[in-house]
């Protein structure tokens, strides 16, 4: 039930799952809004999509409103929560509602809960215990190891067909491996640097005569759009805003077929690096910020670019420590972010 790059990262449990269990019913429960990363994922027979966690039903009674859905999948003998953070979804119940009598129910073993009244622990036949240190990616090969009893692989994985490509390669005029995405949003403000500092980036790549692709959610689109006319006047046809305009299949396309992605901590940069791309991450937090994955405070190197070429720029230290205890933290945009830093790492991975 978490955000898109949370999903990302686990994704490499279906393979695991798929592979020990070949001729079973595969079922993937998923938000809705996320559904569509799974569209051409050959590996779940069927993707239920639920509603988003500010409307997901909290509790065993409110499981009412989902029952004609769920009594209609029939029970399964096998039911996986691979979220190791908190279970800020309250997923224990509905796990409880799709498990025959007797079934396997598995989940992280939770220290912490950020609802009232809530027993995460309680719905689950079997808990896996992990350290918070991990690298995010590293838990869908933990739940993977608890599922089948034997270390198993699960990197993160995307999928798209040829088709997605050529309808955003028609669109925008792109050739594989000659344009530079850039992500302009994330799930907080304060993962998100701020309008100068993309204004910089873009003016860098442009003068370099690099395509560039804006890539971000509809919520983002009109933020993108404003950068580009900050830009496009001195370069009217090296920039396109791809941002609201492409379903998940087409934005995993992108991301595969781009030669860098440049961005913040956010769904499309764990996507570009499950393709392979290269990327520069923009890090909301100091190189030497703790590393944790589970908790309010999470954060670090447990979150960065998993399995290929990466860089990351990281605010000032200074900048962060004079902002981090304010309470509009969380609202403001990364601070103390260098211009000149985030030049050279692109420069450096474009090289």
């Amino acid at each position: 039930m978490d955000n898109l790059g949370d999903q990302v990262l686990g994704t490499g449990l279906l393979r695991s799952l798929r592979s020990h269990y070949p001729r079973a019913r595969l079922l993937l429960a998923v938000p809705e809004r996320l559904a569509g990363l799974y569209q051409r994922c050959p590996l779940p027979d069927m993707v239920l999509p639920l509603p988003s966690r500010h409307e997901y039903p909290g509790n065993e009674e409110d499981l009412g409103a989902l029952a004609p859905q769920l009594a209609s999948l029939g029970k399964a003998d096998l039911v996986v929560n691979p979220r190791f953070a908190e279970d800020d979804y309250a997923a224990g119940p509905l796990c409880s509602a799709l498990a025959a009598p007797g079934a396997r129910i598995i989940g992280f073993r939770q220290t912490r809960t950020t609802i009232p009244g809530y027993d995460p622990n309680a719905f689950y036949t079997e808990l896996v215990q992990a350290p918070e240190s991990l690298h995010t990616a590293q838990y869908a090969r933990l739940i993977a190891n608890a599922v089948i009893g034997r270390d198993a692989d699960a990197p993160p994985e995307t999928w798209f067909e040829a088709a997605d490509w050529e309808r955003v390669a028609e669109r925008w005029l792109l050739e594989a491996g000659q344009f530079v995405v850039v992500g302009v949003g994330a799930s907080s403000a304060h993962k998100v640097p701020t309008g100068a500092v993309y204004v910089g980036l873009l003016d860098h790549l442009l003068a370099g005569s690099h395509r560039v692709v804006l890539a971000g959610d509809a919520n983002e689109a009109a933020f993108a759009d404003s950068l580009i006319a900050r830009v496009s006047g001195s370069y009217p046809t090296g920039i396109a805003c791809a941002a609201g305009e492409l379903s998940l299949p087409e934005l995993a396309a992108l991301l595969a077929r781009a030669k860098l992605y440049i961005g913040p901590d956010a769904g499309p940069k764990h996507m570009a690096a499950a393709a392979g791309t290269p990327v520069v991450e923009i890090s909301p937090v100091p190189a030497d910020y703790p590393s944790t994955s589970r908790g309010p405070t999470a954060a670090g190197h447990c979150w960065r670019p998993w399995n290929t070429r990466f860089r990351s720029v990281h605010p000032d230290r200074e900048a962060f420590a004079r902002t981090r205890d304010q309470a509009s933290f969380r609202t403001q945009p990364i601070p103390g972010i260098s211009s000149q830093a985030l030049a050279e790492a692109v420069e450096q991975m474009l090289a």
